[in-house]
C-alpha cells in the first residue's frame, strides 16, 4: 500500500510514515547517530535532509523529511497537535417548528394515552429546560398559516420560565385544517434571518 503525493504524484510506501520526532537523548538508531532536527523511518535508516516545517493555524504541526535508503527516497511526515483538556461551550440558536394541523390531535402508541401535539409539547419543554443561559430559542407553529408562537429570545432564568409557561398552551385550542409546512419553514428561516441582522 502506498501514499500518493498530491504535488508531484511520486509514490511513497505507507510503512515509512513517521512516528513522532526522537528526543535528544534518543538520537541513535541501531547504534547510528541521527542528525539534529531530523528523524528516522520505522525501518531505522538515518534521516536525510530536513526540508522544513509547516504550521496549520497553530493547531496542527506538519514536519516533513527526506530519507535516503539505497537508491530510494522516502518522504517521512510528523503530525502533532496540542493536548486539549477542555472545550468552551458555544451558545446555540434554535427555533422549534411545530405542526398544529388536525392530524396532531390523534392519539398514538400502544396505550394511546397522549395525542401527538401533547407529546410534542412535552418534548419541547424538555428541550427548553436543557438550554443554557446565553442560548437563544424560539417557537414557530404552522397549520393553515404559520405563526411565531414565541419569538427568538435569549435564554435567562426569567425567559425560560415564560417560554415554558407559553408551551403549556401549545396543545390547547383548535387545530388547523391544513398542513402548510412551506409557510412554517419560511417563517422559521425569517426568524433566523432577522436575528442575524440584529
Amino acid at each position: 500500500m502506498a501514499v500518493r503525493n498530491p504535488t508531484n504524484h511520486i509514490m511513497y510506501p505507507r510503512h515509512h510514515i513517521q512516528s513522532p520526532l526522537l528526543r535528544r537523548r534518543e538520537r541513535k538508531v541501531n547504534g547510528r547517530p541521527i542528525y539534529e532536527n531530523t528523524s528516522t523511518s520505522v525501518l531505522g535508516v538515518p534521516a536525510g535532509e530536513h526540508l522544513g516545517k509547516l504550521d496549520d493555524n497553530g493547531e496542527i504541526n506538519v514536519t516533513y523529511h527526506i530519507v535516503r535508503e539505497d537508491n530510494k527516497i522516502h518522504l517521512i511526515t510528523d503530525l502533532s497537535t496540542e493536548h486539549v483538556t477542555s472545550v468552551p461551550c458555544v451558545p446555540i440558536r434554535i427555533v422549534l417548528l411545530v405542526d398544529r394541523s388536525g392530524s396532531m390531535i390523534h392519539y398514538f402508541g400502544q396505550k394511546r394515552r397522549y395525542t401527538k401535539i401533547t407529546q410534542v409539547k412535552r418534548f419541547a419543554m424538555q428541550l427548553i429546560q436543557s438550554l443554557d443561559i446565553g442560548d437563544e430559542a424560539g417557537i414557530v407553529t404552522f397549520g393553515t398559516d404559520a405563526d411565531i408562537f414565541y419569538p427568538l429570545t435569549g435564554v435567562t432564568d426569567d425567559s425560560k420560565a415564560k417560554m415554558l409557561s407559553k408551551l403549556e398552551t401549545l396543545d390547547g385550542g383548535r387545530m388547523c385544517r391544513k398542513t402548510n409546512l412551506s409557510a412554517g419553514l419560511k417563517t422559521a428561516f425569517k426568524v433566523f434571518k432577522d436575528a442575524i441582522k440584529t
